[in-house]
């Protein structure tokens, strides 16, 4: 997991921000919550809309995004946003240190041996994935500063206003 860290330190760490269109379904690889240890799935989450976030926490355009997130969680969650945040630290007590200094409502999981990075062809942290309400990928945002906020808002309204 060292060298998956330290791929993401020299990938990752650029100040490029892009909202790039995708298609084709979302992938479900096995993530557990960091608190409880409990599976998550993202097949389950189908019929909401997914905003899958992976972050670390020696990222500090992560820690910037997780304000955005928990606003973003809290406006929209009675619409059907769910927010998935996934860390890629190799400790868990590393994630909850972050955590623990930071307001979270939304589902934090940590995959230490970096399958769902993997599966999702992860370039650069953080990198956010919007995935519609019938489980298929729409967009990918990587990396994050306050300025992206108008994009993906609107990004994420859309979604949240088509039909199932």
């Amino acid at each position: 997991m060292r060298t998956l860290a330290a791929l993401f330190l020299l990938l990752g760490l650029s100040n490029a921000h892009a909202l790039e269109t995708l298609q084709g379904p979302a992938k479900n690889c096995p993530i557990k919550a960091l608190k409880d240890g409990k599976e998550i799935s993202l097949a389950a989450l189908k019929g909401k809309v997914v905003y899958l976030d992976f972050w670390a926490s020696w990222c500090g355009p992560c820690a910037l995004s997780f304000p955005f997130m928990e606003e973003t969680y809290l406006k929209h969650k009675n619409e059907g946003l769910e927010v998935v945040a996934i860390s890629v630290d190799e400790t868990a007590d590393d994630a909850s240190n972050f955590i623990n200094g930071q307001k979270v409502n939304f589902a934090i999981a940590h995959d230490p041996e970096g399958t769902c990075p993997k599966a999702y062809e992860l370039q650069t942290m953080p990198t956010s994935y919007l995935i519609d309400r019938k489980g298929n990928l729409r967009s990918v945002h990587r990396g994050f500063n306050n300025s992206d906020r108008e994009e993906l808002n609107k990004s994420i309204d859309a979604l949240l206003k088509e039909k199932p």
